[in-house]
């Protein structure tokens, strides 16, 4: 399934929970935090956490038709067979990292992708704008 950032910040809480029950207890967290952590995990498995709202609206609509201008090099898609998801680069091959989301800005004013997201880390600068130079003069909705 799609990571859930719920879930991300409980494990990272109990994560750094664990190293201050080690420092504490003389290297080795104790027994009952071990048992405490595992139940906390225990009942996090039996929850249906919501995923992050970008990868489940890619998901949803398909990488290729969503044109994702954030600060994130990587994102999960579905494996091949379409069981489960795999964490993978958005750099295509010969395109550098520092370029990723020229390149999508460049696939939605095509019309090659009908989806734009952005995100505050991607749209510095950036516009979406219907422009006469540019293949994709379809009406933008901004939401």
């Amino acid at each position: 399934s799609l990571v859930s950032p719920a879930r991300e910040a409980v494990e990272g809480l109990l994560a750094a929970l664990s190293k201050q029950a080690a420092a504490a207890g003389g290297g080795a967290a104790p027994a009952s935090f071990n048992a405490f952590r595992d139940e906390v995990i225990e009942k996090l498995d039996k929850l249906d956490l919501p995923p992050s709202a970008l990868d489940a609206l890619i998901d949803y609509f398909g990488a290729e038709h969503v044109a994702e201008m954030t600060g994130r090099s990587k994102r999960m898609l579905k494996a091949s067979g379409g069981s489960g998801y795999v964490l993978c680069s958005r750099a295509e091959r010969g395109t550098p990292a520092s370029r990723i989301n020229l390149a999508e800005r460049k696939r939605f004013q095509s019309g090659e992708k009908l989806i734009a997201i952005l995100s505050d880390a991607g749209a510095t600068g950036v516009s979406l704008h219907a422009d006469k130079n540019e293949a994709n003069q379809r009406r933008r909705v901004h939401i």
